[in-house]
């Protein structure tokens, strides 16, 4: 049995997976930024202000945490009630 140091030991091994790790995450982030650029994901159509607001108002009405968990949902709702009307 090797006492460490050796080339194929487990430090090294665990220092590959993690970098390997590591550019897997950046890669899913770099992707993910990239496919939302315009503001929605590929071979989907951007909804109106008043199609978000509806959702918007809907994910609140439901107690969902994808809207309060969000404070950017949140805030996006609050624009386009002060825009449109219709806030709660």
């Amino acid at each position: 049995m090797a006492k460490g140091g050796s080339a194929l030991s487990g430090r090294f091994w665990n220092g590959v997976s993690d970098d390997i790790y590591e550019g897997y995450t950046k890669l899913v982030e770099q992707l993910v930024d990239d496919f939302l650029a315009d503001g929605f994901p590929p071979f989907a159509t951007p909804l109106g202000d008043r199609e978000r607001m509806a959702r918007l108002q809907a994910l609140r009405l439901s107690q969902s945490q994808y809207f309060w968990g969000s404070t950017q949902a949140q805030a996006e709702l609050a624009r386009l009630e002060a825009r449109y009307g219709g806030g709660a």
